[in-house]
Order: structure tokens, then sequence, then C-alpha cells
């Protein structure tokens, strides 16, 4: 009758061991680490560097390809040998499928004029260049190497007197 007992007690060990760790192998193989921005770019053809690195979160919706994303501020980057500006905002909006970004809001390019948002981006990759299509009074674009956005770059906080975007078109 002891030696029934002792096997029901080593039984009810195993169980309660088994059960204590069940909740952590679970909860271990549910806490993913979120993937950065920067590494799913690739995924759709995009270079990591056409967002900068002052990233604080983002959501992407994988359905739609919807994504909202946060940096720590408003940032430029200046890109290529022309020295070309782009700005972005603390918030970008758009939609993302294979090389392309559209719909966007929070990024905007220099112009002769002033700034412009810009509203695509595109990869060609045949070209090894990647499009800013901006809209101020027409459509436009404005090529940069595919070299320019390979690394991913901590963007400068430096803005011109104001971190205010163009909210209307230039006529």
């Amino acid at each position: 009758m002891a030696n029934n007992s002792f096997g029901i007690c080593k039984y009810l060990i195993v169980l309660l061991f088994i059960f204590l760790s069940a909740p952590h192998l679970s909860l271990s193989s549910l806490e993913e680490e979120e993937e950065d921005i920067h590494d799913l770019l690739p995924k759709y053809l995009l270079p990591r560097g056409v967002i900068p690195k002052n990233v604080e979160s983002y959501t992407l919706s994988p359905s739609s390809g919807d994504f909202f994303i946060k940096l720590t501020g408003p940032y430029e980057l200046e890109i290529g040998n022309k020295h070309s500006k782009v700005w972005y905002q603390k918030e970008i909006r758009g939609n993302i499928r294979k090389r392309v970004m559209s719909e966007l809001s929070g990024i905007e390019v220099a112009v002769r004029y002033g700034r412009c948002p810009v509203t695509r981006i595109i990869m060609m990759p045949q070209y090894r260049q990647v499009l800013f299509d901006w809209r101020c009074c027409k459509s436009d674009l404005e090529a940069f190497s595919a070299a320019d956005f390979e690394k991913v770059r901590l963007s400068s906080n430096r803005t011109s007197k104001t971190t205010a975007f163009m909210s209307k078109s230039v006529v």
C-alpha cells in the first residue's frame, strides 16, 4: 500500500512540474520579439533606409498593407550627391506593397520653391533607383540612387526655422 502511495506522489509531482512549466513554455512561444520596421522593408522589396532610424513605434496591417510609423520627432535627411533633403514628420501613414509605399502622409521633399508632400515611394530595381513621387502643382518624381537608402541612418532633427509642413499645394 505504501508503495502505491509513493507511485501516486511521484505521479502528482510530475503533473505539478508539467503544469507549472506549461504556462512558461506557452508564454515564451507567444512572446516573439517585435520585428523592426527596417527589417520588414526588404520583404516588400524596399531598401531599409527609406525610413530613418528614429522609429519609436509602428503598426502594420499585413492584410491591407496600411501602416502607421511614429518617429521620436520630426527629422530631415540629406540624400545623395545632390544634397537633396527629405523631411519626415513625427507621424507617417501610408500603404505598403511590393516595391511601393503609397497614400503617404508625413514625408516631404525639397523643391526649388519650398517643400512638397511625397505621395509615393517607388523602388525601381532595374535602374537601382528609389523614386519619390511628390505633388504640388503637378506630379513630379525625384530619383535617388538606391545605394543612398541601403543603410538605416539616424536622421537629423535640424529643420528649417519651423517643423511645420506645407498644408496646401503651391499653384
